[in-house]
């Protein structure tokens, strides 16, 4: 991993973040690795190269400049006392279930380990959950680290660092931590609220069965009533299913048999939806529990089977 040069260190005795610029020059800084707590001199006289931190004794360590990075935005965190994260690509209908958030900051802890993870920042918010704050610099998060942050179940976002002029100093970063959700450098890697509706809203859907008619794929008993027919609604799989806002997969294929559908649930608001606590699967009904302890039953139609089909009255008519 490539070590950037490194600006800022701890005070061996206070533990306070210190910035090269700020210390007696060498040996006199007084200041350890905030990586591997090794004795550091400081490199601040003269203008014939950068100032910065190194080892005393030339050491191999390597991370001391990205833990540097998450000290210091630990710094800003906990005195603005705010982040703010981008929302969700999950949509209900036309509304995206999850906008753009500022969330409270009580506490920020670096590099704490949790079950068998190490975040690079966690984030205690005023709502009593946890944020985990990952800080990409030379390397993003791989697959096996993904797989043990959505087992742990805890909302972790990435901050894309990765195409700046390092070192990054504290002005800089207090900009980028204040307005990533605008510029796109913070992206979630799990979102735990956005995970559970979205489960939800799989179990909430109905799998409606596609009937060929001829070249036509329909749906029958279309909840939205786009198409009619002898006052009997369907809908045309190509032309309006594919672009409703209702259908949760929208996958084109000719060997189509069902499409995913939620134009039961199109009466519920955005706020319904993100306050659904659990679903229940009772017979031919689905039981919505909310999380202020109310529910909502949606009793789903018998198949199209018991009954002539649109396709049925056409051919009588012809």
């Amino acid at each position: 991993m490539h070590e950037f040069s490194l600006r800022y260190a701890l005070h061996a005795q206070t533990r306070e973040l210190k910035h090269i610029d700020d210390v007696a020059n060498g040996i006199d800084c007084n200041c350890i690795c905030p990586r591997c707590n090794e004795p550091l001199i400081a490199r601040n006289r003269g203008d014939q190269r950068a100032h910065h931190f190194a080892h005393y004794e030339g050491s191999n360590c390597s991370g001391g400049y990205e833990t540097s990075l998450h000290l210091l935005a630990k710094r800003i965190l906990f005195d603005t006392k705010r982040i703010r994260v981008p929302g969700v690509d999950l949509y209900f209908g036309d509304n995206r279930i999850f906008d753009d958030t500022e969330y409270d900051v009580e506490s920020v802890d670096v590099e704490k380990a949790h079950d068998n993870i190490v975040p690079d920042l966690t984030l205690g918010l005023k709502d009593r959950s946890n944020l985990f704050v990952e800080i990409y610099v030379t390397h993003d998060i791989d697959e096996v680290k993904r797989e043990k942050l959505r087992n742990i179940g805890i909302s972790t976002v990435e901050i894309d660092l990765s195409d700046l002029v390092h070192p990054v100093d504290e002005k800089e970063l207090q900009t980028i931590l204040s307005s990533s959700a605008r510029n796109q450098r913070m992206k979630w890697i799990y979102h735990r609220e956005a995970q559970n509706v979205q489960t939800f809203l799989f179990e909430l859907a109905e799998q409606r069965p596609v009937i060929r008619r001829g070249l036509a794929l329909h749906i029958d008993d279309c909840p939205r009533s786009v198409r009619m027919y002898e006052g009997m609604p369907y809908a045309n799989v190509l032309d309006d299913c594919l672009s409703c806002p209702y259908m949760l997969s929208k996958n084109r294929t000719s060997h189509m048999t069902s499409i995913t559908c939620l134009g039961d649930l199109k009466d519920m608001s955005i706020d319904d939806i993100r306050s659904i606590h659990h679903v229940e699967t009772l017979d031919d009904m689905k039981r919505i529990v909310y999380k202020d302890g109310s529910t909502r039953t949606i009793t789903r139609k018998k198949s199209a089977n018991t009954r002539r089909s649109i396709f049925q009255i056409w051919q009588e008519k012809k």
